[in-house]
């Protein structure tokens, strides 16, 4: 199980000793955690990651993707909260693995595509940006998200011109 390994490994976490995470628990169910437990600690996450005190809400996000490593959601908010401090090579491995357990979420192909850009792959970003846009436009909440893909798809073939004086 990969997922695992690389979610660990972008936390900063040995995967040594991990045993029966390997065999699709997660520590989540292992400590009788419940959903609605999950989802107040997803929210707080959400409110520092709104009032764009990133750092707190990664540590937020980190715990709960630690605590259920196949939550496509929580490893997308990871990501995306890895992109905002700037540590793209760790938003990459958090948002593959997040389009890789839900390939239907437009949220986390944009921000893949994004970080992949500040990588300097573009052409994969480009392509990623074209599935983003595809799946939002048929999701009407996502609408937002289809609006952004096509802006940035629209401005990425245009040449800059330089300014002719009068």
């Amino acid at each position: 199980m990969g997922v695992l390994k690389r979610v660990l490994k972008a936390c900063g976490i040995p995967a040594e000793g991990v045993g029966i995470l390997y065999q699709g628990y997660n520590i989540a169910r292992l400590k009788g955690m419940d959903d609605k437990l999950m989802a107040g600690i997803y929210a707080l996450g959400h409110q520092h990651y709104q009032s764009e005190n990133f750092e707190s809400a990664r540590n937020i996000m980190r715990y709960l993707s630690v605590h259920d490593h196949n939550n496509p959601e929580y490893l997308s908010a990871l990501g995306a909260c890895e992109y905002r401090l700037k540590n793209f090579p760790a938003a990459l491995a958090v948002l593959e693995q997040a389009v890789e357990l839900d390939s239907n979420d437009p949220r986390s192909m944009l921000n893949l595509a994004l970080s992949l850009l500040k990588n300097g792959d573009k052409k994969q970003a480009k392509d990623i940006m074209k599935k983003a846009r595809e799946l939002a436009s048929k999701q009407k909440e996502f609408a937002y998200e289809w609006k952004l893909a096509n802006h940035i798809l629209e401005g990425s073939g245009k040449k800059k011109s330089k300014r002719q004086g009068n």
